[in-house]
C-alpha cells in the first residue's frame, strides 16, 4: 500500500499476555489486517515487522486489544501510544512494509 511514512504508526510490541488478562486477536485466515475502514487515518503497523495490522480505522475505535501479527508472531498493544523512537526509524528507513 503506497503512502507516506507520516501516515503509518508502529504499535508497541509487548510480551504475550497471560491467559484471561487481555483480549488478544489472532488471524486464522492468513491475512495481516485485523480492522479495516474508510477513514483517512494513519495505518497501524506491527511494531516488529512493520506489516499493516489496522487500516482506515481510528485507534480509539479499536479499544484495548492485543493483536498477534500473522507474519512474525509479535504481540502488538493497541492501547499504548505509538513508540516515538520507532516512528523516527520508520521515517529514516523509508521502507514500504507491504512489499
Amino acid at each position: 500500500m503506497a503512502g507516506s511514512q507520516k501516515n503509518k504508526h508502529r504499535l508497541a510490541v509487548i510480551k504475550q499476555p497471560l491467559p484471561g488478562t487481555r483480549p488478544t486477536l489472532t488471524s486464522d485466515t492468513g491475512g495481516p489486517i485485523f480492522f479495516t475502514g474508510s477513514e483517512v487515518v494513519p495505518n497501524l503497523l506491527c511494531g516488529k515487522c512493520e506489516r499493516i495490522l489496522v487500516s482506515g480505522t481510528r485507534r480509539e475505535r479499536i479499544g484495548d486489544w492485543v493483536l498477534k501479527c500473522t507474519y512474525c508472531g509479535a504481540f502488538n498493544d493497541t492501547s499504548r501510544p505509538p513508540d516515538p523512537s520507532a516512528e523516527e526509524s520508520l521515517k529514516s528507513v523509508g521502507s514500504n512494509p507491504t512489499d
